[in-house]
């Protein structure tokens, strides 16, 4: 935190192995790591 503002260094953001495998279940996030307003950042995920 830098006063009233959180930096976030996404470099250190992967997919888990539940994104290159459709034997890996993905869960949901819980209550605590959602946030109510959109976030635009990161990269179109492209599945073709």
């Amino acid at each position: 935190m830098a006063g009233d503002r959180l930096i976030v260094d996404l470099n250190f953001a992967y997919n888990p192995s539940c994104a290159y495998d459709e034997a890996w279940a993905c869960p949901l996030p819980g209550v605590d790591n959602r946030v109510d307003v959109e976030l635009r950042v990161g990269e179109l995920y492209s599945t073709y």
